[in-house]
């Protein structure tokens, strides 16, 4: 398993707010990976546990566990599965993360 889902501070973990992201990486041309933190985006820049994979776009979120399982979904591939990359076009994926907000609003408003 990547064990993208990561944990940072105390606070950010006991409310499941944090960020998610869009990776990609250099060495992996046409494959991309989501990335889950419980902590800020500050937080992130200096504890970041993804390696060589890049974050492309990314969002704060106030539903981490929510969020990664919805974009999971959008990108055809729901969880339970090893959250290991998936060969995807690029700017099809930034499409479907851009709609993450969106499903999340009106998912958790149901």
């Amino acid at each position: 398993m990547w064990g993208w889902k990561k944990n940072a501070s105390r606070d950010a973990s006991a409310t499941n707010a944090g960020v998610i992201g869009l990776l990609t990486n250099p060495n992996q041309p046409g494959f991309i990976n989501v990335g889950a933190w419980n902590g800020s985006i500050e937080e992130l820049g200096t504890n970041y546990p993804w390696g060589d994979w890049k974050l492309e776009r990314y969002r704060n979120i106030e539903e981490v566990d929510v969020a990664e399982s919805v974009i999971w979904e959008l990108l055809g591939r729901p969880l339970p599965h090893d959250r290991n990359p998936i060969e995807m076009d690029l700017d099809k994926a930034k499409e479907v993360f851009r709609s993450l907000i969106y499903v999340l609003r009106e998912r958790l408003v149901k």
